[in-house]
């Protein structure tokens, strides 16, 4: 027997050694892909669990509108900028052709379409209204903003001036769609407890750039409806209010008296549908990685206010687990040992038999 024979001991069967090889593979793996995190609630949601065909919504171009928003509390303890993803609800009521009678879409067809974010601070003073303070970010975005479908052809929804589609699902007609659009925040910013954000957007003639020419954007309005117990996640701190800019004083509560064109608190009674408040029409938002985000990432790169592009964050805030393996890590790690212990055994015992 010679020295190289003596260093190589026992000798496991080959389809032991394959099995062993493959479990512990898995076991690394499974290290590999780092600690599993359980899915945090968001600091700030007022969008339903299940969202309608379509929701009331506030028109950019009808309002000569360019900003709207609402004034907000977060829940929770996280306010890296990162790790907050922000979705808004946008209601699109352009056909891919066509119109009112004549609206056809095809299944799936978008159009892009850029949306800017703001995140500002909160001014508060004694005996005034809540204003924007300074910039916290501002992110633009492209997104694939679906067209509405096309004209009900089935009989189920009557003839009205907007031509609604019917919703099988929901046996219901609408006159818009209900999409919902993820920003994904650059890092490096903290948000604030309290804080303002608002959403605008060009169109024809009005917003920081108009388009100067008809299309689908001027279609395109931002969701308001107010769900029964919204927020479920943080505070609407001004529930009978809401931060618009528009050149139209029926879009402001106080019909344009104290200011048109300025991003400003407004309360009291809104002019769409005329004499109802806003307290049953808020801007839907939600704040966090686990509100219902309708695209995984933004069409295009994200800017930030230095211009870099950024990546989107992963899918939870947090490691709750201290920078350990979860409970799934462990529970896959040892029952890779196990297996690696079963085989052994039943070599063992196989060995014995023979």
């Amino acid at each position: 027997m010679n020295s190289h024979s003596m260093s190589r001991g026992p000798r496991w069967p080959r389809s032991l050694r394959i099995g062993i090889g493959a479990v512990l593979a898995a076991a690394a793996l499974a290290l590999g892909a780092g600690p599993a995190v359980a899915a945090e609630p968001p600091e700030y949601n007022s969008i339903p669990a299940v969202l309608p065909g379509n929701v009331v919504s506030f028109a950019f171009e009808a309002q000569q509108a360019t900003e709207m928003g609402d004034y907000i509390e977060l829940a929770g303890t996280e306010r890296a900028s990162i790790n907050i993803p922000v979705t808004i609800i946008m209601s699109s009521w352009g056909c891919e052709t066509g119109g009112m009678a004549t609206c056809a879409t095809t299944p799936g067809a978008t159009w892009k379409q850029s949306l800017t974010l703001t995140i500002y601070n909160v001014v508060e003073t004694p005996g005034n209204p809540p204003a924007v303070g300074s910039v916290v970010l501002t992110t633009t975005q492209d997104f694939n903003i679906p067209y509405r479908p096309s004209a009900d052809s089935t009989g189920h929804c009557p003839a009205s001036d907007f031509y609604p589609w019917y919703s099988a699902g929901a046996d219901h007609c609408y006159n818009g769609l209900a999409h919902a659009v993820t920003f994904y925040l650059p890092a490096g910013k903290t948000l604030p407890t309290k804080l303002i954000w608002g959403i605008a957007y060009n169109t024809q003639h009005y917003g920081a750039n108009p388009v100067g020419t008809d299309g689908p954007w001027n279609s395109l309005n931002v969701g308001t409806q107010t769900f029964d117990g919204q927020p479920t996640y943080g505070t609407d701190v001004e529930p009978n209010g809401a931060f618009v800019a528009a050149g139209n004083g029926v879009a402001y509560g106080d019909k344009g008296a104290n200011g048109l064109n300025t991003f400003r608190d407004d309360t009291g009674t809104v002019g769409f549908p005329a004499g109802q408040s806003w307290v049953d029409y808020k801007p839907l938002a939600c704040f966090g990685t686990t509100c219902p985000q309708a695209e995984p990432a933004p069409v295009s790169s994200v800017l930030a206010e230095t211009g870099a592009p950024h990546t989107p964050p992963p899918t939870s805030t947090s490691d709750t687990s201290g920078g350990r393996p979860g409970p799934g890590l462990a529970l896959l790690v040892c029952s890779a040992f196990a297996a690696v212990a079963l085989l052994v055994v039943g070599s063992q015992r196989r060995s014995i038999r023979r």
